[in-house]
């Protein structure tokens, strides 16, 4: 089949004057700067100032994206909730997601701020790709139509999830791309084989619940090309031709292939237990309570819906918000099940393909699913919006294909549609960015107020450790707010400002091997220190001075506070949870997320959480404390 035959565009302008490269990349530019460019324009606009400090996975993001190019450069993935069989910590499969991020970083300034711009550059980006895909099977039209079903599914997603280079919000949009392009190899169209694994390499490498879904793809994908090989191999005829085509395209996307994956490899064997040991052993531990087939199910048939869609996301904790059979999934798949039989009457054999692809992503999904273990954390299932997207344009294509109207007055009406549509719905992505906020703007501001400060006094030189020329080890272990979020916050800014800085072994996966410091080696310890039972330890340490202290709660928060506290003890006694309550002071977030703890205690505890605690920074001999 060649690059557009059966589509409408063929069926338009047969004969007519095929658009030159630079006339499509001109569309496909087009098309994304208005859908794209303009809303995560203004996000960005909105998010230079205040100075946003990244916590938690986006500081380690930015600390391994700034280890690229350099002796030290990542061959991993982030830091994940994967675990050895000794409890070690493991991290999600390759580092592709840094590698790309860094030239965009780079461009933009090396700042937190350029962490958030390369971030929406690589989605821009994803969006192009999948835009130009749909013009090479459609046209100008279907390139139309796909802009608007993404449109549709960013806004969905909204701005702050595609400037946040979070690694399971990144392959959200290169998953789209993965699917595409698998499927103009399906269709014949050999040239997309390197797209696709790119962009499937990128999905499973960023994020561990990608990798089976794109391996399941992919081994189909190859299975059916080497079938083709074969079968092409012992005939002399014109497939001799499409033959040398196919190992013309496969030989290299295998190369690239190897290339990809060969940091991960490389980490394995050069290590005594690698990164691939360790999901090994994450993932095929006995123990593991899984969430089964048919919660799985439940999970796909909630999340098929155009109502994810048509609403901005909600962050809800909970990956399931509907039961097995509900009308808005049964309403798409009827609609879904009406466009394949009429592909299938009609001798559609691309748009089969592609609603074939669309199906078995699904099904690969429940298996997924299926395997999640632990918490069903909503960003765990987020590839099911981009295949729902892409149900809804495959259908959409089908029936426009399927038009007995005359073909001009269908272009005509439905450009027009389309266009009223993507301005709309770009109006509203676009007033949507306007109120964007960073991720976790409340402890980010307590790291603006406490870096600074903290910094001009290792400066001033009045601390222990020997000012801007000491080897200083950063320590956050004593949180009572979270679980160390700020602190890698903390460090990144010291190492950006200059500082000889490294960590403690507990936070080798997270911040890297080679940042790992004994006291041996240190001149002095930094101790990033939360709530108010764990300032006061320290103050009783001899040697440590408490170089910045900073209260976030003015005096009614303070208030309000302690009488929610009072309210979350006695809420904790009354259900036999004592243990719990003599913890609130220790760590909330745990006792928070603790299975015993009433959702409505954990509601409670999310908004102590939001009103914060005391912090303060203490420097000390690297023996003191």
């Amino acid at each position: 089949m060649t690059d557009a035959a059966g589509d409408v565009a063929a069926d338009d302008a047969a004969g007519a004057k095929v658009p030159s490269p630079a006339r499509t990349a001109l569309l496909v530019v087009g098309l994304v700067a208005v859908a794209g460019g303009i809303p995560l324009a203004m996000a960005l606009g909105v998010l230079h100032q205040p100075r946003w400090y990244p916590l938690l996975d986006l500081a380690q993001t930015e600390l391994r994206v700034r280890d690229v190019g350099t002796g030290d450069s990542p061959l991993v993935g982030l830091a994940g909730r994967i675990n050895g069989d000794d409890g070690l910590q493991g991290s999600h499969p390759g580092p592709l997601s840094f590698w790309s991020l860094a030239p965009f970083y780079t461009l933009f300034g090396r700042t937190a701020w350029a962490l958030q711009a390369a971030a929406a550059s690589l989605n821009l980006l994803a969006m192009g790709v999948a835009v130009w895909i749909a013009h090479r099977r459609g046209g100008p039209y279907a390139a139309l139509g796909a802009t608007v079903v993404l449109a549709v599914l960013m806004r969905a997603y909204a701005a702050d999830w595609l400037t946040e280079a979070w690694n399971p919000y990144m392959p959200m949009l290169w998953w789209v791309v993965f699917l595409l392009a698998v499927w103009s190899v399906l269709c014949d169209d050999l040239a997309l084989l390197p797209v696709a694994v790119f962009a499937g390499s990128f999905c499973g490498q960023t994020h561990i619940p990608y990798l089976g879904l794109v391996v399941g793809v992919g081994g189909l994908t190859a299975a059916l090309l080497a079938w083709r090989l074969v079968s092409r191999r012992s005939d002399p005829g014109p497939d001799a031709g499409s033959r040398r085509k196919l190992l013309r395209y496969v030989l290299p996307s295998l190369g690239l292939l190897v290339v990809l994956w060969l940091p991960p490899v490389i980490q394995e064997v050069t290590s005594d237990r690698g990164n691939l040991t360790l999901i090994q052993e994450n993932f095929t531990r006995e123990s593991n309570e899984e969430v089964g087939v048919r919660r799985a199910a439940e999970v796909v048939m909630s999340n098929l819906s155009v109502t994810n869609l048509l609403e901005s996301h909600k962050g809800s904790r909970d990956a399931v918000s509907g039961g097995l059979v509900n009308a808005p999934a049964l309403a798409l798949l009827a609609v879904w099940g009406a466009a394949v039989w009429l592909a299938w009457r009609r001798g559609y054999r691309d748009l089969l393909n592609l609603h074939a692809l669309v199906a078995v992503a699904l099904v690969l999904g429940v298996v997924s699913i299926s395997r999640i273990f632990d918490l069903l954390w909503y960003y765990l299932v987020l590839w099911l919006w981009g295949t729902v997207a892409l149900a809804l344009l495959a259908s959409a294509w089908t029936f426009v294909r399927a038009w007995p109207r005359p073909r001009a007055e269908l272009t005509r009406f439905g450009t027009a549609g389309l266009v009223v549509v993507l301005v709309a719905v770009t109006a509203k992505f676009t007033y949507d960015s306007a109120f964007v906020e960073p991720p976790a703007a409340e402890e980010s501001a307590v790291l603006a107020e406490v870096t600074p400060e903290l910094v001009a006094e290792l400066r001033s030189g009045d601390l222990p450790g020997g000012g801007e020329d000491g080897r200083y080890l950063v320590r956050w272990g004593e949180d009572a707010l979270a679980i160390g979020s700020q602190g890698f916050g903390f460090l990144l800014e010291l190492e950006r400002q200059g500082f000889d800085v490294g960590v403690v072994q507990a936070h080798a996966t997270g911040a890297v091997e080679h940042r790992v410091r004994s006291l041996d080696d240190a001149s002095a310890t930094i101790n990033y220190v939360i709530g108010e039972q764990h300032i006061e330890r320290w103050r009783a340490v001899p040697g440590a001075v408490e170089a910045v202290h900073y209260e976030p709660r003015d005096d009614a928060e303070q208030r309000r506070f302690d009488d929610l506290r009072a309210e979350v003890a006695d809420g904790l006694e009354d259900r036999g949870l004592g243990d719990l309550a003599d913890r609130l002071d220790e760590n909330l977030f745990r006792v928070g997320i603790d299975p015993r703890t009433p959702p409505e205690i954990s509601t409670e505890i999310s908004a102590l959480m939001d009103l914060g605690l005391p912090t303060a920074v203490f420097v000390a001999p690297p023996d003191a404390g």
